[in-house]
């Protein structure tokens, strides 16, 4: 029954002329942005064929009508000089089935961009007029309540960010899609928008934006290395996040043989140990072949291991990985001076990657001297 109702409210839809000076656009109507070419494109399409479809008006105050849809037809027609414009004439004037009528057409086309649907969505959740569910919302629309979740998260970009969002999945030079955006909204507000618009300009995959908004995300690098960070081109920053993605992967690896060894049998402690005490004893030694090892602590993650604390010996064996670099005493003054003489990106890169390992160490030194206070 009310298939068929709903069918007969179709055919009975009538069109009728209404002056075109009597008819105004909707202000509270989601889409804003109309492109100047494509109405001139529209009105030489309607000057050669005729109006094709309609638009769709309601009764306002003071004998006036404003627009449901058909706002660049209605443009069109205006441009065109046309006195009378044929309209469909609804019969309800309930504002939020008439909100969501116009943000449903709307949705349908493919220049109504994700900001303008997005604040459609926010003046629906959180207005002044309406404070409808998010349930509610999504299912009106026939949406995901996650499709709308996601476009909300755009609006936490500003206006600069916002204006180059567009839809669709296409990679264009000094715009972002909305996968490119997604992966960077939780970056800290101080560096979001300058990081969106870096993207933007680089044109740099969805997964690229992800992996860079990682690097700035992560508390382990501070304010002066972020700032950094921003000055770097996207390629060098995506190779930093690599290698921080692989550093992460290693701490597992190492949280993973902790366990390990924290349930291990007792007899097995001595041979889960070795490989610790080994690669403790390698990182000992300075480079150049067959030098003399100094003291450095491997007798102590020795000892610990004869203890049978496989757990401090695999510990130790991250402690030696992490400083198993060249030190700085190796380098020639010839060596030094061409890294001074660095400049631009190259020389920001180097003191990015620098500065990360300092915090490492700094974090290392740091525990060290709490044990030995301990």
């Amino acid at each position: 029954m009310a298939k068929r109702d709903k069918r007969e409210r179709i055919l009975a839809v009538k069109l009728v002329e209404i002056d075109i000076n009597l008819i105004d656009e909707d202000s509270e109507q989601p889409r804003r942005e109309f492109d100047k070419t494509a109405i001139d494109e529209l009105a030489e399409s309607i000057r050669e064929v005729g109006l094709l479809n309609p638009i769709k008006v309601y009764k306002a105050k003071y004998g006036r009508y404003k627009i449901v849809f058909g706002n660049r037809r209605y443009k069109a027609l205006k441009l065109l000089g046309f006195r009378k414009i044929p309209c469909i004439l609804s019969d309800n004037t309930d504002e939020l089935d008439i909100y969501f009528e116009q943000l449903t057409e709307n949705i349908q086309r493919r220049d109504f961009t994700p900001i303008e649907e997005a604040e459609g969505f926010q003046k629906l959740l959180d207005g002044e007029k309406w404070q409808v569910s998010k349930k509610f919302l999504a299912s009106r629309l026939g949406k995901s309540e996650k499709y709308i979740t996601n476009k909300l998260a755009l609006l936490v970009f500003g206006p600069e960010v916002r204006k180059i969002i567009h839809a669709g999945p296409e990679i264009l030079a000094g715009k972002l899609s909305e996968d490119q955006a997604l992966g960077m909204k939780d970056v800290p507000l101080a560096y979001r928008d300058h990081l969106a618009l870096k993207v933007a300009r680089d044109q740099r995959s969805a997964r690229d934006a992800k992996r860079i908004a990682g690097l700035f995300m992560d508390e382990g690098f501070d304010a002066a290395t972020k700032e950094r960070f921003l000055k770097m081109p996207c390629h060098e920053l995506v190779a930093l996040s690599v290698d921080a993605e692989r550093r992460q992967e290693l701490a597992k690896a190492a949280a993973a043989r902790n366990a390990e060894a924290e349930t291990a049998p007792a007899a097995d402690v001595a041979s889960a140990g070795a490989p610790a005490q080994a690669a403790v004893a390698a990182t000992a030694a300075p480079a150049g072949a067959g030098a003399a090892a100094e003291p450095d602590g491997s007798e102590a993650a020795a000892g610990l291991t004869a203890d049978g604390d496989a757990k401090a010996a695999s510990v130790a064996a991250e402690v030696a990985r992490l400083l198993a670099v060249p030190a700085v005493e190796a380098l020639t003054p010839e060596a030094l001076a061409a890294l001074g003489a660095l400049e631009g990106a190259e020389r920001e890169r180097l003191l990015a990657a620098v500065e990360a390992r300092a915090a490492e160490l700094a974090r290392l030194k740091a525990a060290l001297e709490q044990g030995k206070e301990a």
